[in-house]
């Protein structure tokens, strides 16, 4: 079978191509170039957003896992009419809310089923899914928070249904229910893991691993009910349970976290280096341009507007129209040591014009600048 799959660089996004590929002919439209080895035949990058590229192929069915924009969904609905014969829609839920809105992708299906025409079409209401890189985005908050405060506010009695589903037991069901496609015309289909849990046994496990964990609850209670179970196939069983691989979870959010402050780290100090560097630059040319006022041959040369144009070239347009400021106010300050007052300085029209100068050559610089480095 050949098949479209359409959605983001992730690590799902990888194993279901290449979990796919075995048995049918895939091409994935990608935002981006992939950066991990996908084994699929072709890699569109930057397709995402652009439907058109459907105009040049055709296949049997179209697979979109662009999340919740239904807007993108309907792009490509209307781009895959006449090119593919069936359309497959995957839809990931949150973590806590395991129902998704059944009542709304109903709604969705009938809407996006009647003009298209297609001869199979289906969505895929999924618990939220995990995997080696993958959680969950709301776990991955609440981890965060505990790591970060050590303890955590939730409802009080809260009780919420949680589920989470692997992607290897995904992309093992996802190939069945493909295969059955052909005879479906339209349905929703919940597919969760049928190991669910609530928030109270998700954050016993997690005191395991965090002893001083305080689960303050102290907000009012709401309830959400567990959503019908999921179509189950005779021959597909989840393997994966959650809270039993929860360690690795943990050390994944843990190592995200580590990444993160590292690269924060990294940021503060090239800003440093660079703000460094910058003031250095500054003086620098202040010094050069004290000197000048002295020797009279060069008075007439402004170095002012060179650096204006360095920090343009080399730290972008921030650092450029900074360095006008920077020049702007040593120009002013410049003249007033020579003796002029501050009111003929600030309503004599002709002391602006340098200031404008520096400003719009910091402007144009800067924009150019990026313009170059862009293309680059």
């Amino acid at each position: 079978m050949k098949i479209i799959y359409i959605g983001k660089d992730t690590e799902c996004s990888v194993k279901i191509c290449n979990h796919l590929s075995t048995f049918h002919q895939i091409t994935w439209i990608a935002d981006k170039s992939p950066a991990y080895e996908v084994e699929c035949e072709t890699v569109i990058d930057h397709g995402l957003w652009a439907p058109d590229c459907l105009d040049e192929t055709s296949a049997d069915l179209v697979v979109f896992n662009g999340g919740d924009n239904y807007s993108l969904m309907n792009k490509w609905l209307a781009a895959a009419k006449g090119k593919s014969e069936k359309f497959l829609i995957i839809r990931e839920n949150d973590f806590t809310s395991s129902n998704g809105g059944e009542f709304a992708l109903d709604q969705l299906l009938a809407k996006a089923y009647a003009p298209t025409g297609f001869s199979g079409i289906g969505i895929l209401n999924v618990s939220p899914l995990y995997g080696t890189i993958t959680v969950p985005n709301s776990l991955e908050k609440i981890i965060k928070a505990i790591v970060r405060k050590n303890k955590i506010a939730v409802p009080k009695n809260f009780h919420t249904v949680c589920d989470a589903l692997h992607i290897d037991d995904f992309c093992c069901f996802l190939e069945k229910y493909i295969l059955q496609m052909d005879s479906l015309e339209a349905e929703v289909v919940n597919v969760h893991s049928g190991y669910a849990f609530d928030t109270n046994s998700l954050f016993d496990k997690l005191k395991e691993y965090y002893p001083q964990l305080t689960v303050q609850q102290d907000v009012p209670y709401i309830e959400n009910a567990l959503a019908e179970d999921a179509v189950h196939f005779s021959d597909w069983t989840p393997k994966h349970v959650f809270l039993e691989e929860i360690d690795g979870i943990i050390s994944c959010v843990e190592a995200n976290i580590r990444k993160a402050y590292k690269r924060k780290q990294q940021k503060a100090l090239s800003v440093a280096g660079k703000l460094a560097v910058f003031l250095l630059a500054f003086l620098a040319v202040e010094l050069y341009t004290s000197f000048m006022a002295v020797a009279s041959d060069l008075q007439h040369v402004d170095l002012r507007i060179a650096f204006i144009a360095i920090a343009a070239v080399a730290f972008g347009r921030k650092y450029s129209v900074a360095a006008a400021l920077l020049c702007s106010g040593a120009s002013m300050l410049q003249s007033l040591q020579m003796g002029y007052r501050w009111h003929v300085l600030f309503f004599n029209v002709n002391n602006w014009i340098p200031v404008a100068i520096y400003i719009f050559f910091a402007v144009v610089i800067g924009i150019l600048a990026e313009k170059l480095e862009d293309k680059n």
